[in-house]
């Protein structure tokens, strides 16, 4: 097979030479070899299928062209092909031999069918491209720059161009002189009135006149003169004293038991009573306490005091509406108090209106106004500080104010006491902060958990 392989190169490379010569290129390259079986036996008067691809660049480069032919052998052996003339998809013409080297792959089936045997691939030469300088039109290189010829002659001068555009504007000159004052104008007509301008300032207070002479004493029934709360003329009252004014009607009567005078019936719509000593059978709605709208009197000290009802307003024990107590609850037992925060867990439970209070957690039923007040009891072996404090829904909020014993005390309370707004449905739960685990909070009434609907 390497001898027949051999021969077809020799005979291959002589044709090219024979055809290349002539006056044109012609687009095929003949191709004529001797075909042998593996015992280098020939191939005679057989039909035989050869395979002719071109690879661009190495001999396993890409297909650029490929072809097949179906020829008989003769009685030597002996076929002749012209590559290009075959049966194939494209022509040498589409083969751009300047990109580079060109190999030739030669595959033969003896049988006449496309189980081709690969014969070996060969570089092509300089002699086939000539196919390609037919067609390549490329110039050739340039020659060196000649010497520089003499100055010809001027031409005649050419007719005169059409006028440029017009150039920009030039700069502003400078300012002349000022001239001459004319004559004055005739006057123009009186404008309108302006707006009221604002008031002057009030003068002086005058001197005070002098004190007119003393009249009478009043005598019998008829008015009373009050100056400052005191009667400005000795009087002597009997029976009750009615009193009338814008906003004020009073009644006021005589008690042997504080040998005065004291309010039994009263009618304000509006303002402040002051140490008024007011009769257990009075009503008392919307009130003003030491003229800090508490809803619960407070001790001298400022302190909520027990939670035993003696204190409170005319407040309805049920039912929800403003001014009603909502919750009170207590604890069952003394229970330790550990260090930081926590919350606190009432379980004796004497008022709960509609059941708004549950796990230690008040509900609000309705929106609207609440008063918040607890109180803390503690026993202590160590110095400590406690800080009450509310959460609502879930997050703390609200802080009461701390209280610290100190080594000559045992005992101490705080106090937790907020007017706040909410929402139907808002939680709030009580606790307490510890600085140390050395508190026990105590039952009993001095520790309770109450909410009121103002």
């Amino acid at each position: 097979m390497k001898n027949t392989f051999q021969k077809t190169l020799l005979t291959f490379a002589f044709l090219l030479v024979a055809n290349f010569m002539m006056a044109q290129a012609p687009q095929g390259i003949p191709y004529q070899a001797v075909a042998r079986d593996n015992a280098g036996n020939l191939i005679k008067n057989q039909s035989i299928a050869l395979r002719f691809s071109i690879h661009d660049g190495t001999a396993s480069g890409s297909v650029v062209y490929s072809e097949t032919h179906s020829v008989t052998t003769d009685a030597l052996g002996l076929f002749s092909v012209n590559i290009g003339g075959g049966t194939s998809a494209s022509t040498l013409a589409s083969i751009n031999w300047g990109s580079g080297a060109k190999f030739t792959q030669v595959e033969l089936d003896v049988t006449g069918g496309s189980n081709y045997v690969d014969m070996g691939t060969t570089q092509m030469l300089s002699v086939p491209y000539a196919l390609y300088a037919g067609t390549a039109n490329v110039p050739g290189v340039a020659g060196p720059q000649g010497a520089t010829g003499p100055q010809g002659p001027a031409g005649a001068t050419g007719p005169e161009g059409p006028q440029g555009p017009q150039g920009p504007a030039g700069a502003t000159g400078a300012t002349g002189l000022t001239g001459s004052q004319g004559p004055a104008g005739a006057t123009g007509a009186t404008g309108l009135t302006g707006s009221q301008g604002p008031a002057g300032a009030a003068g002086a207070t005058g001197a005070t006149g002098a004190t007119g002479a003393t009249g009478p004493a009043p005598s019998g029934t008829g008015i009373v003169t009050v100056s400052g709360g005191s009667l400005q003329t000795p009087a002597a009252l009997s029976g009750d004293v009615s009193t009338s004014g814008a906003g004020l009607a009073t009644t006021l009567s005589t008690s042997a038991a504080t040998g005065g005078r004291v309010v039994t019936a009263i009618n304000a719509s509006s303002g402040t009573i002051n140490a008024a000593n007011l009769a257990s059978t009075v009503t008392t709605q919307g009130n003003t306490f030491n003229g800090n709208s508490q809803l619960v009197q407070t001790t001298a000290n400022g302190k909520l005091p027990a939670l035993d009802g003696s204190n409170l307003t005319n407040l309805p024990s049920s039912g929800g509406g403003a001014g009603a107590i909502q919750c009170y609850a207590g604890i069952s037992a003394n229970s330790a108090l550990a260090s930081g925060a926590q919350e606190l867990s009432f379980n004796t439970i004497s008022a709960n209106v509609n059941s708004q209070f549950a796990a230690g957690a008040f509900t609000a039923a309705a929106a609207g106004y609440y008063l918040v007040t607890f109180q803390l009891y503690s026993t202590y072996a160590a110095v400590t500080a406690n800080n009450p404090f509310l959460k609502l829904n879930g997050v703390t909020t609200y802080y009461g104010s701390t209280a610290t014993n100190t080594n000559m005390q045992t005992t101490t309370q705080c106090v937790f006491s907020q007017i706040i707004k909410l929402s139907a449905g808002d939680v709030i739960k009580p606790g307490v902060w510890t600085s140390t685990a050395n508190a026990t909070l105590q039952s009993g009434a001095s520790t309770y958990f109450a909410v009121f609907k103002l």
